[in-house]
């Protein structure tokens, strides 16, 4: 057990890094943006694409709608189902 959790922290220490430098941009912009804690922190919950998250705190510091926030998170976002979409192949099981 203790050898599976030092081989797992080792496996994802490369993207930790990125992913800290990330967290630390966007809080930095966030900050400029006068968003505050709650807001970021409900943000990486519930947004799952990390261009959306750059682009919602610009649009919010902005006066953007709510609806055009939204509208434009789920386009930025579509991507994902085009990517899935291509992917499917190397997922389907032939039996």
């Amino acid at each position: 057990m203790k050898n599976n959790m030092k081989n797992g922290f080792l496996s994802n220490l490369p993207i930790s890094l990125s992913v800290f430098s990330y967290s630390a941009i966007l809080g930095i912009t966030c900050n400029t943006k006068s968003i505050d804690y709650l807001e970021l922190m409900l943000m990486n919950i519930f947004i799952f694409a990390g261009s959306s998250q750059f682009v919602i705190a610009d649009m919010i510091s902005s006066s953007f709608g709510i609806a055009t926030i939204i509208g434009t998170a789920v386009l930025i976002n579509l991507r994902y189902f085009l990517i899935g979409t291509t992917l499917n192949t190397l997922f389907l099981i032939e039996h």
